[in-house]
């Protein structure tokens, strides 16, 4: 998407909750390696998600953030993927995004 558009890549993956009483809580994890790839991003804010351990909290708001930025000109692992395959995982992801905001799976996660 829209990382790809920009020729940037990120490391850092944070996740935001904002509970129904106003708190808000933030936790971040870094990626061994600087990606722009959807589906590795997910994973990350997955994990994040899943080690709060909520139990049925009440949430108004999630947000996703991907920090520590860089221009992505010469990576090994970039230089594998072709530009097809890129448009079909970012065509995967988007018809999986609404089954992920009414709570289904989304794709599933490697």
């Amino acid at each position: 998407g829209r990382m790809r558009q920009a020729q940037v890549l990120g490391r850092g993956v944070s996740i935001s909750l904002r509970f129904a009483d106003f708190t808000t809580i933030t936790r971040t994890t870094q990626l061994a390696t600087p990606t722009d790839v959807t589906d590795e991003i997910y994973a990350a804010a997955l994990r994040c998600w899943r080690g709060l351990n909520l139990q049925r909290a009440r949430i108004r708001r999630v947000g996703v953030r991907v920090g520590a930025r860089a221009v992505a000109r010469v990576v090994a692992r970039e230089e594998l993927r072709t530009p097809s395959a890129l448009a079909a995982q970012d065509r995967a992801c988007r018809a999986a995004a609404p089954r992920r905001r009414a709570g289904r799976e989304g794709p599933p996660i490697r």
